[in-house]
């Protein structure tokens, strides 16, 4: 595939992606989430913000599951009291 082929894939790739997530994530959103993939793109680094944002749906999930009416605020202030700054 030369490079122009390439480029106009990723080009309709990220469009396809903008067009199913526009509902659900607004332009600082996917900033946020990119200059998270960058901070730790070396080896296998990358692949933890995506783990991590699994996690922490399947926890949100586990909240609601057991009764918890605000799971999300839950989770904050764990980590607000919880996480080193």
């Amino acid at each position: 595939m030369n490079k122009e082929l390439f480029i106009k894939a990723i080009n309709d790739d990220l469009e396809k992606m903008r067009q199913d997530s526009r509902r659900f994530f607004t332009e600082i959103d996917i900033m946020n989430l990119l200059k998270l993939l960058a901070r730790y793109h070396k080896g296998q680094d990358g692949s933890n913000v995506i783990n991590i944002a699994n996690k922490l749906d399947l926890l949100v999930k586990d909240l609601h599951n057991f009764g918890e009416k605000n799971a999300y605020a839950y989770i904050a202030n764990f980590i607000r009291n919880n996480w080193e700054k």
